[in-house]
């Protein structure tokens, strides 16, 4: 059981691998197991023995092993929507080996516009994104199984905060996007939340959030932050 209720804690707040996960529950369950032992050997109507450990740790290894067998290690995508074209636009739970192709995708997708309002220094970028790169925060995008882009949402209060959203710029303006967001704002409406976001003045990402029925409400020097509300009939 601690097996099992180790490998179910860890696989919630971390992006470990199945194997990872595994060695992690054997060791914490070998320690415990030993520990407990050691602690009998003090005890004057019990003794410690490794014959004691070595069942216990069996017991841990056949946890760990029904944990593998019905888990996929937090990585099986979830289905968002379909494309106009029929492709499946699905989500799946971001990796620290994701880093290198997300911050590709940040550059490719954000790199035209920093530059123009602040200039684009590679050094900094890779500074501040590496910096901040959670994968817990973060889905990766999936079109036909295919990495594609990236989608972080969080709860602000009585809100959802669309915190990022990027599209590799090959299959922008096929509907990806716009199927992702409205299946957030699907979600919030649902709740009856609102829904917020941030873009650079100078993203044409504007026009497409304003189809899907956002609204400036506050306005920076550089940024416009736009919310979208959920109807009286919804």
């Amino acid at each position: 059981m601690l097996a099992l209720l180790t490998w179910r804690s860890l696989a919630r707040v971390t992006a470990w691998g199945r194997a990872v996960l595994a060695g992690a529950a054997l060791a914490l369950c070998a320690t415990v197991a030993g520990l407990d032992e050691w602690h009998q050997s003090f005890l004057t109507a019990r003794t410690g023995a490794v014959r004691d450990v070595a069942i216990d740790f069996g017991g841990a290894v056949a946890g760990t092993v029904g944990a593998w067998l019905g888990s996929t290690g937090g990585r099986a995508p979830v289905f968002v929507g379909t494309l106009p074209d029929g492709g499946k636009v699905e989500l799946r739970r971001a990796r620290r080996s994701d880093s290198g192709f997300l911050y590709a995708l940040h550059r490719s997708t954000l790199a035209e516009y920093v530059d123009q309002v602040w200039g684009w220094d590679e050094n900094r970028q890779r500074a501040w994104f590496y910096g901040r790169f959670d994968p817990m925060r973060s889905k990766v995008v999936q079109v036909e199984g295919r990495d594609a882009g990236v989608l972080a949402v969080r709860l602000e209060g009585a809100e959802i905060f669309l915190a990022s959203i990027q599209i590799l710029p090959e299959l922008q303006g096929k509907g990806v996007g716009a199927t992702l967001i409205g299946s957030v704002l699907a979600e919030a409406f649902a709740d009856g939340r609102s829904v917020r976001l941030q873009v650079l003045r100078v993203n044409p990402a504007r026009s497409l959030y304003e189809r899907l029925g956002f609204r400036v409400v506050e306005e920076t020097d550089t940024h416009l932050v736009m919310q979208a509300r959920p109807s009286a009939g919804d």
